[in-house]
């Protein structure tokens, strides 16, 4: 929610997407594999 609030752009990383679920839906994630960028 905070991160919402800003009305910023964020870059959030890690290695397991699970971490993520709270961000909700109202966000894009890439996903990088290989060298790879998937949306």
């Amino acid at each position: 929610d905070r991160l919402a609030e800003t009305g910023s752009q964020v870059w959030m990383t890690g290695t397991d997407a699970a971490l993520f679920d709270a961000v909700g839906a109202a966000v894009t994630r890439l996903h990088v594999e290989n060298g790879v960028v998937t949306a």
